[in-house]
């Protein structure tokens, strides 16, 4: 990847964008322009009906397409071939598409066809039971942007707020090449969401239906108060 390529306008400043987090269609559908800067579908949210999903569902926000693997928290069990050509399916209606880091490798054919149609990626990783170290975060960051990421995303569940002390100062470390969004999950899930966007973080996801895509994860109505949007 060329690291002197431009931020993705999509990606780009004041931080942090507001995601709100849909899980049906018929949600999505109903999202409008200044409800969040992005809206992220949770495809392995829609379980049996995913093969029924087509691109044609109208929507004024960018969409962000995640089919999350069940390993990194996702809602249903779906071999990878399945789950990219899923993806692949859907990609008219994506401005953004999230992928695991560590499954990178598995879509290397899905990833240049994005590249070559403007699809950004978000290269995610996520800690359900713990916080990575430093070292941790370079080695998740280099092969992000070795694989073209656009934004790089790790949510990780802090048991103390040292931790989450130390994951700020790696965000807020000069020369990271491509917007990083951090959150934290569980108990101390709102309190450091907010605290690292003020740190910098690029990203906040907010759910916008009935429920959170992710322990801790707030309200779309709470992020926007929280970061005095109109």
């Amino acid at each position: 990847m060329n690291q002197e390529q431009p931020l993705s306008p999509l990606f780009s400043p004041p931080y942090p964008l507001i995601v709100g987090v849909v899980k049906t269609p018929d949600e999505l559908a109903k999202v409008k322009r200044g409800d969040c800067d992005i809206v992220e579908l949770r495809v392995d949210a829609y379980a049996e009906g995913v093969h029924e999903l087509t691109p044609q569902v109208p929507c004024d926000v960018p969409v962000l397409l995640t089919f999350r693997d069940a390993t990194e928290g996702g809602y249903c069990v779906v071999a990878q071939h399945e789950r990219i050509e899923c993806v692949r399916r859907l990609l008219p209606m994506a401005a953004a598409v999230d992928w695991e880091i560590a499954l990178l490798d598995d879509a290397g054919d899905l990833l240049e066809q994005m590249h070559a149609s403007g699809i950004m990626l978000v290269a995610s990783a996520h800690y359900f039971s713990g916080t990575p170290s430093a070292s941790e975060l370079d080695a998740l960051e280099q092969r992000a942007l070795a694989a073209g990421a656009d934004l790089v995303k790790v949510a990780f569940t802090p048991q103390n707020w040292e931790q989450v002390q130390a994951v700020a100062e790696w965000l807020t470390r000069p020369g990271h090449p491509r917007p990083v969004a951090l959150m934290g999950m569980g108990l101390l899930a709102q309190e450091s969401r907010l605290f690292l966007c003020k740190q910098g973080s690029a990203l906040v996801y907010g759910y916008l239906g009935n429920s959170p895509s992710a322990p801790g994860q707030m309200s779309v109505e709470d992020c926007r108060k929280a970061f005095q949007r109109a």
